[in-house]
């Protein structure tokens, strides 16, 4: 094999271990937040480089059993909705119920975690990935003129 696909093929196999744990990590804290009854944080990479960060507090505190079936059933409403790969938001709704955007307009879930009372609250933001630069200050050798001496 040559050298440069080996490297390539290394570092695609690598991209997809990291992307595989961090899928974990992000079911793990998605199930933390349900067994525990906490508020969640769920994270989506956009492809303009800015991240979008959905926020709930489940109902109730849920079985571990209930918490993976509740995000199988979740995800499985949205798979009919043909919604594969589903970003933050969409998945929260698809758990606590609400509107999601699909192709064909509006689409209403009804959720799928037990409720208590009023429904969560769903708040998704968008933000920089990473911080803005800060604009450089301005060089003391040019003076308040600019021009140096």
């Amino acid at each position: 094999m040559p050298p440069r696909l080996a490297l390539a093929l290394v570092a695609a196999l690598l991209a997809r271990g990291a992307l595989a744990q961090g899928a974990d990590a992000a079911m793990q804290n998605l199930l933390a937040g349900l067994t525990t009854g906490s508020e969640v944080r769920l994270y989506t990479p956009l492809a303009n480089g800015m991240l979008q960060v959905t926020r709930f507090k489940p109902p109730v505190a849920l079985p571990r059993p209930e918490a993976e079936a509740a995000v199988a059933t979740a995800r499985q409403h949205l798979r009919s909705l043909d919604i594969e790969v589903p970003n933050a938001d969409q998945l929260a709704r698809a758990l606590v119920g609400g509107s999601i955007e699909t192709r064909d307009g509006p689409q209403q879930l009804p959720g799928v975690l037990p409720l208590t009372g009023e429904p969560p609250l769903v708040t998704t933001d968008i933000v920089y990935a990473t911080p803005l630069p800060l604009p450089a200050a301005p060089s003391a050798a040019t003076g308040a003129s600019g021009q140096s001496q």
